[in-house]
């Protein structure tokens, strides 16, 4: 992964510490300016950001804390425009998504729950030959026994499409629960794929002679290419057989922000949404 190469201006400690003293001007426009100076100073600014939380002003404290918040957020966004310029894993995509919403977000209990779901599956399947009864285990372990469910009652929800939040609360929309799938077919060499239908995600077991779409969304049920049909043709689009080729990673990414900005849009976020345009512009130019 390439680095972006960063340069700030060195200050001394003593007028860093007064800029800190300026974050209490009431003008909103030097405030701002006082801001953005701290802000470029990058991580020289981080221990005199961190001593200022517990400064006896007020404004000061929590002028501090939401620059420092700033300062983690740039430095996900800038770990993701590394990631976006070379082969991306959706993987490590995702969780650098939902690190976008949560700089703090320690995402290693999060691959380790995957690694301990994967090796439980992976116990199960040892015995198990057909595609068919693979299948029904990876689904019947992720939705049966561990309670994985599309939100359908909160659709909008952004959290159903953080990753961390699809783990802990186990709802999820199509893509989301289809990357959950994906992350555990990946630990165990299955050979699953996602499939990017207009307006529904799902994957699918495919091998040179049989192929096997299941619906994620809708606890693994599987799905026959005439439900796909019928799916893209009720919703007035005409059926195109490239609708079940498998998508590669970089789309799905695209599709998860998408789906985020769609998501904040109508929650009147807008600012969120803005961000997460910015995310998108970086993965496909």
């Amino acid at each position: 992964m390439k680095k972006t190469k960063e340069k700030y201006e060195i200050l001394p400690d003593r007028q860093i510490k007064a800029l800190i003293q300026l974050l209490t001007d009431e003008d909103t426009q030097v405030a701002e300016a006082i801001q953005a100076q701290i802000l470029a100073l990058g991580e020289q600014a981080r221990p005199y950001l961190e001593e200022a939380l517990f400064h006896p002003n007020k404004t000061i404290r929590n002028s501090a804390q939401i620059l420092l918040l700033r300062m983690r957020s740039e430095k996900v966004f800038r770990q993701f425009q590394g990631f976006s310029e070379s082969d991306v894993d959706l993987e490590e995509g995702a969780f650098l998504i939902a690190q976008s919403a949560d700089p703090d977000l320690d995402i290693t209990p999060y691959q380790r729950q995957l690694d301990e779901m994967a090796a439980e599956l992976g116990k199960r399947l040892s015995e198990k030959t057909t595609p068919e009864s693979i299948v029904h285990h990876l689904s019947h372990y992720l939705f049966a026994e561990l309670g994985f469910q599309g939100n359908s009652t909160d659709y909008i929800n952004p959290d159903n499409s953080y990753i961390n939040r699809v783990l802990d609360r186990k709802l999820g929309i199509p893509i989301s629960l289809s990357a959950i799938y994906l992350f555990i077919a990946r630990r165990l060499d299955l050979p699953i794929a996602g499939v990017g239908m207009p307006g529904h995600f799902i994957t699918a077991y495919r091998t040179r002679k049989k192929t096997i779409l299941i619906d994620p969304f809708n606890a693994g049920q599987v799905l026959t290419r005439k439900a796909c049909m019928q799916f893209i043709t009720r919703s007035g689009q005409a059926w195109h057989d490239g609708y079940l080729a498998p998508t590669p990673d970089r789309q799905i990414l695209a599709r998860m922000i998408r789906n985020l900005i769609s998501s904040y849009s109508r929650l009147g976020e807008t600012e969120k949404a803005k961000k997460m345009e910015q995310y998108i512009a970086c993965l496909i130019g």
